[in-house]
């Protein structure tokens, strides 16, 4: 059986934010709106989340991008849905469109590539563990680096 959600569909190239209905489990289906093989769930609050392009920095000439506030920018369509913390199923998103309006923009941003950092944690049953993490770094389109 179908269980449609109604998310908000953020668009960098339009640089729009409207109503979408879809199956949120297709992947299929959020494959091919969001134009991407993978996505990547990105929690927003405690009832809301958005999927997006997994590759969307990796891609050649990577933008147009969107940004929420609180988050680093991302490249391509992403999808606004909801969460039932109760048993763990996408909904409809709870955010509405005006709010969503109030906490992204549509930044004017090259991306320059990813800053590697590492370092070492100590974790109580393991020791002392290796890390490794990338931040995407970005410039405003038209200046150097």
């Amino acid at each position: 059986m179908t269980k449609l959600a109604t998310g908000l569909l953020i668009d960098p190239v339009a640089k729009s934010v409207g109503p979408i209905t879809i199956d949120p489990n297709m992947l299929s289906e959020l494959y091919l709106t969001l134009g991407c093989e993978v996505v990547e769930y990105v929690q927003l609050d405690d009832h809301n989340f958005l999927y997006v392009d997994e590759n969307g920095l990796m891609r050649d000439n990577p933008e147009p991008f969107f940004q929420i506030d609180g988050f680093a920018p991302m490249a391509g369509r992403a999808i606004v849905f909801g969460i039932d913390r109760k048993n763990g199923k996408t909904t409809s998103s709870s955010i509405t469109i005006s709010d969503l309006w109030g906490v992204i923009s549509f930044p004017d941003i090259e991306f320059v590539g990813m800053q590697n950092e590492s370092g070492v944690e100590h974790d109580p049953i393991f020791g002392d563990v290796a890390t490794l993490s990338f931040t995407p770094v970005f410039k405003q389109k038209g200046k150097p680096s």
